[in-house]
């Protein structure tokens, strides 16, 4: 109990955190554009959840909060204590593959969840028509994550391997979810070179598919605002490579993404970006 978010705990695909590209890292994005109640890092709002561990391999868990999309407004400094509400429901289920004393190398975590929002939404069903959209009451959405080392190798002690991972997220009711079919997946591997063993290095790709719903609103928009456009989807590959030095105390992970209709309209050509990140731990 306390001010927490959904996002610590609920949809955690551990080999996202590697990658740069805002859409995989920690809690994979496409929730975000369908509720507005999930809440991730930095943001925190009132809550609470149980998790119960039915066996050594399993869990259950669920946790209801206060899903106020308002706790982002910059004007509240981070420190808005109320509980303005809808609510935010969110379930999930895991299996952990292999993992325990005396199993194989082939570690695995697999995890299904769902979620409601208890938030009016616009009802895309009536944009685009000169006049006010019409406000629908909940929305939710189904979502399954997993990974699992392929090909383990090297010392059985340091974890060496490829691995695979992939997420997949629907929120199916398109007169309200903005990008209703959202999906991730790619591999890492970590102690290709014997000569530098903590390195990681990781290729992921993201698709996220627009409602329908609004396609056809922003249709309609688009008759007097040619220069809107109408999303369709949007696409991103990212390569990178993390190098870590002085036994793990700085790491420094060269980047580079290619986005693919950014913004989801095609009016933007696609984009090849490069970037870095470096850490130091103290």
């Amino acid at each position: 109990l306390g001010r927490i978010s959904a996002g610590d705990d609920f949809l955690v695909s551990l080999p996202d955190y590697l990658f740069m590209q805002n859409a995989f890292d920690g809690t994979p994005v496409g929730i975000f554009k369908n509720s507005p109640g999930m809440t991730a890092y930095p943001n925190a709002t009132w809550g609470g959840l149980i998790d119960v561990k039915p066996t050594k391999r399993t869990y259950i868990m669920a946790g209801v909060y206060n899903g106020d999309p308002n706790i982002r407004e910059i004007d509240h400094n981070g420190v808005d204590m109320s509980f303005n509400g809808p609510a935010f429901a969110i379930a999930e289920a895991g299996y952990r593959l292999n993992g325990l004393p005396g199993d194989s190398r082939f570690l695995g975590n697999y995890k299904i969840g769902s979620w409601y929002d208890n938030a009016s939404f616009a009802d895309y069903k009536t944009e685009g028509y000169g006049g006010p959209s019409q406000m629908k009451r909940g929305n939710w959405g189904l979502y399954a994550v997993f990974d699992q080392v392929v090909l383990p190798f090297g010392d059985p002690a340091l974890n060496f391997g490829l691995m695979v991972f992939g997420a997949f997220l629907a929120s199916p009711d398109q007169s309200v979810s903005q990008m209703p079919y959202y999906a991730d997946g790619g591999v890492l591997c970590r102690g290709m070179f014997p000569s530098r063993p903590r390195d990681v290095a990781g290729f992921g790709i993201i698709y996220g598919d627009f409602s329908s719903d609004l396609r056809h609103a922003e249709e309609r928009e688009e008759v007097l605002a040619p220069a809107l456009g109408v999303q369709d989807y949007e696409s991103v590959l990212e390569w990178t490579y993390k190098f870590y030095f002085r036994k793990g105390a700085l790491f420094v992970q060269p980047d580079a993404q290619y986005v693919i209709r950014p913004g989801g309209t095609g009016k933007i050509d696609d984009a090849f970006v490069l970037g870095a990140q470096i850490g130091i731990n103290l």
